[in-house]
């Protein structure tokens, strides 16, 4: 049985050819190496973690940092709230039926409040820039996600918080039936074009603008066979 995760959903989505070379291929070395910009927003999603458990660390810890400190001040200014039925850290492996194969839908959301006929998804974001690649991703990401929770609890809507954390700035998405009808189909689609008996992909990379492709920010384009 096959795991579909929201990087390999949305990886898929920006371009097959993509997810074949991380997830059929195992290119995976070429991602192996963490930017300093990513060891930062996982020392913060850390901190959050543990704060909402009652780790407290040395504030000289914390300090060290610039970008860490303020993010976490930040959260600890405007989100420092104990809330009923919430989770940190909230991992999820969702078993689902299609008419091509039984997959399971599997992922970790940062904080999740689950109400009698709503859900509240909160995503940590710890980037000091917001580019056209990044915004498009965190959608696919909390488009899965939402989806995801959705087979779990009967819900009528989920709203989803985005907060940068770094930038002092917090975006709401509504998720409703609709959209979550609209987001089955291209998990559907996405399950369907990466089954195991399909081999032949399509080199289809994502136009993020007129003219301008995912691939001029992709990792393989100096051997991928559908570069642009």
């Amino acid at each position: 049985m096959r795991i579909i995760s929201a990087s390999s959903y949305s990886d898929y989505i920006l371009c097959p050819l993509i997810y074949s070379y991380k997830y059929i291929e195992n290119y995976q070395d070429i991602f192996s190496v963490k930017s300093e910009e990513i060891k930062k927003g996982d020392l913060i999603h850390k901190l959050i973690y543990n704060y909402s458990r009652d780790i407290i660390y040395p504030e000289s810890y914390i300090n060290e940092d610039i970008d860490v400190k303020n993010a976490f001040n930040y959260y600890l200014e405007k989100y420092d709230e104990k809330l009923p039925n919430t989770f940190n850290e909230y991992s999820f492996n969702v078993g689902i039926n299609t008419e091509f194969e039984k997959v399971i839908l599997n992922g970790r959301i940062d904080q999740i409040t689950f109400n009698d006929k709503n859900i509240t998804i909160i995503d940590w974001k710890s980037t000091n820039r917001k580019t056209k690649i990044s915004l498009l991703t965190n959608k696919l990401q909390m488009d899965f996600y939402s989806y995801a929770v959705s087979k779990i609890k009967d819900i009528d809507f989920i709203n989803i918080k985005l907060v940068y954390l770094n930038l002092q700035q917090e975006e709401n998405i509504l998720i409703d039936k609709d959209k979550l009808f609209e987001i089955e189909k291209n998990i559907f689609d996405m399950i369907k074009n990466t089954n195991p008996d399909i081999t032949n992909y399509v080199p289809k990379p994502l136009e993020l603008v007129k003219g301008k492709y995912i691939c001029e920010v992709c990792n393989f384009y100096n051997f991928c066979q559908g570069y642009i």
